[in-house]
């Protein structure tokens, strides 16, 4: 059978595992005997365990820390990093995060995107792979991690108790570029050796990000993106035909794990750089700025062509008929979408109806 068709075959099973995932709230929880990250976290594991070993491939639970599938044959491993735990829901949601509906020919939910929906959907296609017939040179490991969000402890358990390291890997990142305000980022599948994200590069795919585009959007993007990666890399593998490609030390950066006071706007800082992180931060940690001690979430900007009048941050215009319009440095930003302390989140224009901003100064 022809790899499309596999993959069209299991969708509905693929789409009915991932809503029942996202139905289990697997935030960091207090730890007990075999759930060292709580026992929310261990039930999205078990599931996800289950729900391979039903598939036909080789399972392992390496104490509630880290659980993996794996097929194929041979000395050499190539791993698919995912994970399977979730920050909060947190507010401003307009559905239920962990009721998994399915609308709009799309899934909603904490998780959907980041990161139980790439790697459920990697399940899926490694079964499709294996339907497909089509011949492989190295076993395909999935590792579904269960502390990514909170300091990535499950790798380290998984290094430290006898865990395999493969000779190459994958996995996707979306909110950097957006928060830096790059123009372009892609996906890379890469050799693995003893430095950090230092292999050799197998190949690689580029995708432009757009002017507003959010962190969620690109990684919806991306998650498409590094399965095309993903897929062209398994079937150059096949047929021998992969070629390596050594990395520019001198290019590399690092990337610090986001926390929520990542989030703060400092709107003195440049319209731009203001614009980037609001949008750079949605769906998570989210935006803020603060006003008389009040935090209020900021969810979508546009920047405007008004000069600025010499108070970064000042509310030059708040109105329910006008908007709001931030004075950011070097220009004025436009909020879109905002949420204050305690209410929904909604367009600026409903919000001001309630809630008094013009001559107040975000800090």
């Amino acid at each position: 059978m022809e790899l499309r068709a596999c993959v069209d075959a299991l969708k509905p099973q693929l789409l009915s595992t991932l809503r029942q995932n996202i139905q289990i709230p697997s935030a960091q929880g207090e730890a007990e005997d075999g759930a060292p990250y709580g026992a929310s976290v261990r039930e999205s594991l078990v599931h996800v365990l289950d729900t391979a070993r039903e598939l036909g491939f080789r399972t392992e639970n390496m104490d509630g820390h880290l659980g993996w599938c794996e097929y194929g044959e041979g000395d050499e491993m190539v791993a698919v990093l995912g994970h399977l735990d979730v920050v909060p829901a947190g507010d401003g949601w307009s559905c239920d995060p962990f009721g998994g509906e399915l609308r709009d020919g799309k899934i909603w939910g904490r998780g959907a995107t980041d990161d139980k929906g790439p790697a459920i959907a990697s399940l899926f296609a490694l079964a499709a792979l294996r339907d497909s017939g089509l011949p492989i040179r190295r076993r395909i490991r999935i590792l579904f991690g269960c502390n990514e969000e909170a300091g990535s402890d499950d790798i380290r358990y998984y290094l430290a108790n006898g865990g395999e390291i493969p000779v190459m890997g994958f996995t996707p990142d979306g909110e950097y570029p957006v928060i830096n305000g790059e123009k372009e980022t892609g996906v890379t599948t890469m050799m693995t050796d003893v430095g950090l994200d230092t292999g050799d590069i197998l190949m690689a795919k580029k995708t432009a990000i757009g002017e507003d585009e959010t962190a969620g959007e690109l990684f919806e993007r991306l998650a498409v993106l590094g399965a095309e990666v993903l897929s062209d890399t398994i079937a150059a593998l096949a047929v021998g035909t992969l070629t390596r490609t050594p990395q520019d030390a001198a290019l590399a950066t690092k990337c610090s794990m986001l926390k929520k006071e990542d989030g703060h706007v400092d709107f003195a800082a440049g319209m731009q750089q203001a614009h980037d992180r609001v949008r750079g931060m949605n769906p998570w940690p989210g935006a803020f700025a603060l006003c008389e001690g009040e935090t209020i979430k900021l969810w979508k900007t546009r920047k405007t062509e008004l000069p600025p009048q010499g108070t970064p941050g000042a509310c030059l215009v708040a109105d329910a008929k006008q908007g709001l319009f931030v004075d950011a440095g070097d220009g004025v930003l436009e909020i879109l979408e905002l949420q204050f302390s305690g209410a929904k989140r909604m367009d600026a224009k409903t919000a001001l109806r309630g809630h008094a901003l013009a001559g107040k100064v975000f800090a």
